[in-house]
């Protein structure tokens, strides 16, 4: 049965911060295969691949972003009791700013928020078990809608494995009311590396050398227009636990 993990924590009304703990993407089509998806989640899981949020009704507004680890604790139920906070301009040179979140205004209140998109791209680094990155999305236009349960302590729920929850080996039950939405560019993507498909995120998207073949010729073909260039749209459910603020 679905449960909301009793480490998570009540949220006050505000604000409410949440870290995202499982992403089901629908969209685009080379970004949904399930090897890549238990990738994406293993990273998640285990607080390789990490991402927050902060709702704030009063201000009507919701800021998101990376966040980095301030007290990791153990694997499972260490990471629900850990402590995390957005990057504030301190990402590895030459970017200092390139993880840092953006703040969003739309529809934001204490059961739920369906935010306006993004003027500019949110960036979200994923990292191997090393530490090294392992790849960027270049989130441009992105938007959310959620609807947490009724103590705000989760959006969606965690499935018990075993007879309890663990977050290493436990998945989450994503509901399509809580949505990511955002586009990749193919300037954007060109420029960001999947070292472990020694590849670049354009080629896996396009399905094609975006260096040397016509944009024309790309099997997948960008799909919208974001942030002045072609793109593909990206959708994704995602799952979230309460987290104390910063």
């Amino acid at each position: 049965m679905p449960v909301c993990p009793r480490a998570a924590v009540a949220n006050p009304t505000d604000p409410q911060s949440y870290r995202i703990t499982h992403i089901r993407i629908t969209a685009p089509a080379a970004l949904t295969s399930a090897i890549l998806q238990s990738t994406i989640n293993d990273a998640i899981h285990r607080g390789n691949f990490l991402l927050g949020m902060r709702v704030r009704p009063s201000a009507g507004t919701l800021r998101f972003g990376p966040m980095r680890v301030g007290a990791r604790g153990a694997c499972g139920q260490g990471l629900l009791d850990g402590r995390f906070g957005f990057y504030r301009s301190d990402a590895p040179a030459p970017e200092p700013t390139r993880y840092d979140p953006v703040t969003l205004g739309g529809m934001i209140g204490s059961n739920g928020f369906a935010t306006s998109a993004s003027t500019g791209a949110v960036v979200a680094p994923i990292f191997d078990p090393s530490g090294a990155l392992l790849t960027e999305l270049p989130l441009c236009n992105l938007a959310l809608i959620g609807m947490p349960d009724t103590d705000r302590r989760c959006i969606g729920l965690g499935q018990v494995t075993g007879g309890r929850f663990n977050e290493c080996s436990s998945n989450w039950v994503t509901d399509p009311r809580n949505q990511l939405r955002a586009a990749i560019t193919a300037d954007a993507a060109r420029g960001v590396r999947v070292s472990a498909l020694n590849t670049t995120l354009c080629n896996l998207l396009a399905g094609a050398d975006c260096s040397s073949v016509p944009q024309v010729m790309w099997p997948r073909q960008p799909d919208t227009m974001a942030c002045g260039g072609v793109a593909w749209a990206l959708t994704a459910e995602f799952a979230a636990v309460s987290m104390p603020p910063e």
